[in-house]
C-alpha cells in the first residue's frame, strides 16, 4: 500500500513540472568521415525553429577567409557545416558559414540562429567532408620539415583531435511548443513531383540515357546539379538532350545555363525552361569517376540528392503529347574500341548505296590537335571526308582533353578506310588524367542510324581495298634508317596522285619520297618548298600532288633518317600517322 502512494506522489511531481506540451527536436549528430546525413520534415503551419549547429573550420588561414568571404553567402569554407533546404523551391533558408559562426575549443565552430518558417516540407543537412577529409588524408605524409618520425607523430595526433572534434559536431533543431505530431518527418530522396525523367541520386561513373517523344511542340524543365570546373569548357558531370533523328545536341548544360550551387566551387545548378519541337529525343546523364552523390571531394551542394538532371513539366507543357521508350542502341557495323596506348587501327569498308553513317568516337585533344582520334578516307581519291576535329566534338566528360563526336555522317556509294590512332599515353586502361564517361567507348565505332537500315555496308580486306582504289604503291610505316623502293609500269599516258609525308625543317627534307623512271631520272621529288603541315610538330610535312608520267617502268622510292618515324616520334605526331610514307595512286589514263 505504501509502494502505491510513493509511486502516485511521484507521477503527481512529474505532471506539476512538465510542460503544457513537449518540445519537438531533430537533431544530426555523430558523423563520420566523408558523412552526409539528412532528415526530412514537414510543417502543417508556420513555426519558429531555434537552430545550432557546430562544424569544423578549414583550419589554418581561417582569418584570411573571413575577411574574403564575409559577404558571399554562397561560398563556404568549412571543412563540416549544416544547412536547412526548403523541399519545394530546392533553395537554401539556412546555411551555415565561416563568418556568421563563432570559435570553439579545437577547431570547431558554432552557429546559432532562430528562424520562422512558413508551412511547408523542409530537408536538413549536415555534411563532414570537404578540406577536413583532405587534411585527414595528409596525415601519414612527410611534410619535409625536420624528423620524419616526429613528423608523422604530430600528423597522428593531429588525425585523433580531428576524429574527437568530429565526434562532438552536428545541428539541432528545436520547434517550441510544437508536439511531434505538428513535425512530420520523411526520408529525403530528392524525387521531385510531376517528374518525367529522373536521373538524379547519380554516383560515381554512371550513365544513363532515357527516350522520349513529343507529339507536339511542348516546354520542358530540366533541373540537376552537375559537376563544372570553372576553367574547363565542359562539364566533368553533365547532361544533355539531343535528337533521336538528327543527333543534334537541343540542349547542353553548359556552364552559362548554370548558378552556383552551393558548397564546392564546382557545384553548378541546372534549372532550365526549354521548347522543343515534335519529335523523338534522348536525355543523357553522365558522371565521371569522383565528386558524387557516392562521395563529395569538395563541399556537397545544397540540394546533393538531386546530383544528376531531372525532366519536369515546363510552364507550357502538353502532356498529352509527351511519351517515353525505350532508348535502343542498334548493333555496330564498325567498332574499334577500348583503344589502349600506342595503337593504330584501321577497318576498310564498301557502300553499296548512298548512306547514313551514326559514328560515335573518344579522343585526346589538346591545344586543337588530336593525338587520339579517327577519321575516314575515300580509298579511290585519298581524301578526308570525316575527321574529329575542335569543332565538331564535345567533352566526353572527366578530362578536358577527352573529346567526343556523336554525329550522322552522309557518305556516297564507294570504298572507304577507317582509321583510329592513339599516342603513347591516356588510352583504355592506362589513363593519365580523369576518366571520360565511358572510357570502354575509347575509339570509334559505326552504327546505323536508328530505325533505318544499313544492310550495303561490307568490310573489306586490305589488298581488294587498294586494287578498287587504283592503289600502284604503298610504301607507309616507315621506320628509322630505312630505304624502300617499289616498281611499277604504265602502258599509255597516266596522271597519278602522290600523297607523301615526312620529317623535314628550315627546307631541307629528312624523311622523302622520290619517282625514278627506268633511266635513273627523277621525274618527281618530295621538296620542303611544295610541303605543308602535317600536324603535331611542326617539322611534319605532307604533301598531295598530281603528276603525269608517259608510258613506261618506274621506282617509287622513300627514304628516312635515323629518327622520328613511324617506329617512334620524338615530337609529336602527324595528324595522319599511318600514312608515314608514300603512297601512289592512278587517277586515270590520258
Amino acid at each position: 500500500m505504501r509502494t502505491c502512494v510513493l509511486l502516485a506522489s511521484s507521477l503527481l511531481a512529474l505532471l506539476l513540472v512538465a510542460p503544457a506540451s513537449a518540445e519537438t527536436v531533430i537533431r544530426l549528430d555523430h558523423p563520420a568521415p566523408y558523412d552526409l546525413q539528412t532528415q526530412g520534415f514537414e510543417l502543417a503551419g508556420g513555426a519558429e525553429v531555434e537552430l545550432e549547429a557546430i562544424g569544423l573550420g578549414p583550419g589554418r588561414g581561417g582569418w584570411w577567409i573571413e575577411r574574403l568571404w564575409k559577404h558571399d553567402d554562397e561560398r563556404n569554407e568549412l571543412d563540416a557545416y549544416a544547412w536547412l533546404l526548403d523541399a519545394e523551391t530546392r533553395k537554401p533558408v539556412w546555411s551555415m558559414t565561416y563568418a556568421d559562426s563563432t570559435a570553439l575549443s579545437g577547431e570547431r565552430r558554432r552557429a546559432e540562429t532562430t528562424l520562422r518558417l512558413e508551412p511547408g516540407r523542409y530537408e536538413l543537412y549536415y555534411f563532414s567532408g570537404q578540406g577536413w577529409a583532405a587534411r585527414m588524408d595528409e596525415v601519414a605524409e612527410d611534410g619535409g620539415d625536420g624528423d620524419w618520425w616526429d613528423r608523422l607523430h604530430d600528423r597522428r595526433r593531429e588525425q585523433e583531435d580531428l576524429l574527437e572534434d568530429l565526434e562532438s559536431c552536428g545541428v539541432t533543431l528545436a520547434f517550441p511548443g510544437l508536439a511531434q505530431r505538428d513535425v512530420r518527418r520523411f526520408e529525403v530522396d530528392g524525387d521531385l513531383t510531376g517528374t518525367l525523367i529522373s536521373a538524379n541520386r547519380m554516383g560515381d561513373s554512371s550513365f544513363r540515357v532515357f527516350g522520349f517523344r513529343l507529339e507536339r511542340s511542348s516546354e520542358l524543365r530540366v533541373y540537376g546539379v552537375i559537376e563544372h570546373r570553372e576553367n574547363d569548357g565542359d562539364a566533368s558531370d553533365s547532361a544533355w538532350i539531343v535528337n533521336a533523328a538528327t543527333r543534334e545536341v537541343v540542349f547542353d548544360a553548359s556552364r552559362t545555363r548554370t548558378r552556383r550551387g552551393g558548397g564546392g566551387e564546382k557545384n553548378r545548378v541546372i534549372d532550365s525552361q526549354i521548347e522543343l519541337p515534335a519529335g523523338n529525343y534522348l536525355l543523357y546523364a553522365a558522371s565521371d569517376d569522383s565528386h558524387s552523390l557516392d562521395e563529395f571531394n569538395a563541399g556537397a551542394p545544397w540540394d546533393p540528392y538531386n546530383w544528376g538532371v531531372t525532366l519536369l513539366p515546363g510552364d507550357r507543357f502538353d502532356a498529352a503529347a509527351f511519351a517515353t521508350f525505350e532508348a535502343e542502341v542498334p548493333p555496330a557495323s564498325i567498332e574499334l574500341t577500348r583503344v589502349g596506348s600506342s595503337r593504330t587501327l584501321q577497318q576498310s569498308f564498301r557502300l553499296q548505296d548512298d548512306a547514313r553513317l551514326w559514328i560515335h568516337a573518344l579522343g585526346e585533344c589538346s591545344d586543337e590537335t588530336f593525338f587520339d582520334g579517327g577519321w575516314i578516307v575515300d580509298a579511290a581519291s585519298g581524301d578526308v571526308v570525316w575527321e574529329m576535329t575542335v569543332r565538331n566534338t564535345r567533352g566526353g566528360g572527366g578530362a578536358a582533353k577527352n573529346r567526343m563526336f556523336d554525329g550522322i555522317v552522309e557518305l556516297p556509294r564507294g570504298d572507304y578506310v577507317l582509321y583510329y590512332v592513339t599516342d603513347g599515353s591516356h588510352a583504355w586502361d592506362d589513363w593519365n588524367a580523369a576518366t571520360p564517361f565511358r572510357p570502354e567507348d575509347w575509339g570509334v565505332t559505326v552504327r546505323p542510324v536508328p530505325g533505318e537500315q544499313l544492310a550495303g555496308l561490307a568490310l573489306l580486306e586490305q589488298d581488294a581495298l587498294l586494287e578498287a582504289g587504283g592503289v600502284l604503291v604503298r610504301l607507309v610505316g616507315i621506320g628509322d634508317d630505312e630505304r624502300r623502293g617499289e616498281r611499277f609500269s604504265v602502258e599509255a599516258p597516266t596522271q597519278l596522285r602522290v600523297y607523301a609525308l615526312g620529317e623535314g625543317e628550315s627546307g631541307t627534307m629528312f624523311d622523302y619520297a622520290y619517282i625514278v623512271d627506268s633511266n635513273g631520272r627523277h621525274v618527281w621529288e618530295m621538296e620542303y618548298s611544295d610541303t605543308r603541315h602535317a600536324g603535331g610538330a611542326s617539322k611534319n610535312r605532307v604533301v598531295d600532288e598530281r603528276l603525269r608520267i608517259e608510258p613506261g617502268d618506274y621506282e617509287v622510292v622513300y627514304v628516312s633518317d635515323g629518327s622520328h618515324s613511324a617506329a617512334g616520334w620524338n615530337a609529336g605526331p602527324p595528324r595522319d600517322p599511318v600514312s608515314w610514307g608514300v603512297t601512289v595512286r592512278r587517277l586515270a589514263d590520258i
